[in-house]
């Protein structure tokens, strides 16, 4: 059989190990969370609910014309990088002064080159564009 020697460093063992092993546990559900909570507000984004613009926000709206539009490839993220889409729109207004913006895909599609119409823009994000 065992000495008592032997059976407290066995055990002592045992506990040195738990130990360890709930410390990586922890570790790794700190990890998950963060990464959770990154996912999350990349998703958001810089997206403005119809709330925060009727309560923040004062629209600036313009009379404009559509000088050029593009497209173009950009690499985001660092651990694991990605290809985004970006879709920009030039537009003049009547005092012919330029301004380009960044838009989602949807609107991008249903504007062309040469359109006159109302720009709504509030916090430097455009908010729509309506034709005249």
């Amino acid at each position: 059989m065992l000495s008592d020697a032997a059976a407290t460093r066995i055990i002592l063992c045992l506990i040195l190990f738990f130990i360890i092993f709930v410390i990586v546990l922890l570790v790794i559900d700190k990890r998950k969370k963060k990464q959770n909570n990154d996912n999350s507000s990349e998703k958001r984004g810089n997206q403005i609910t119809d709330e925060d613009f009727e309560s923040e926000c004062i629209p600036d709206k313009m009379r404009v014309s559509v000088v050029d539009q593009y497209c173009r490839v950009e690499m985001v993220g660092t651990r694991s990088p990605k290809s985004v889409e970006i879709f920009t729109v030039v537009f003049e207004t009547d005092e012919g002064k330029v301004i380009k913006f960044d838009m989602p895909k949807e609107m991008y599609d249903g504007i062309d080159k040469g359109q006159r119409g109302i720009l709504t823009v509030s916090n430097g994000e455009i908010y729509s564009f309506e034709l005249l």
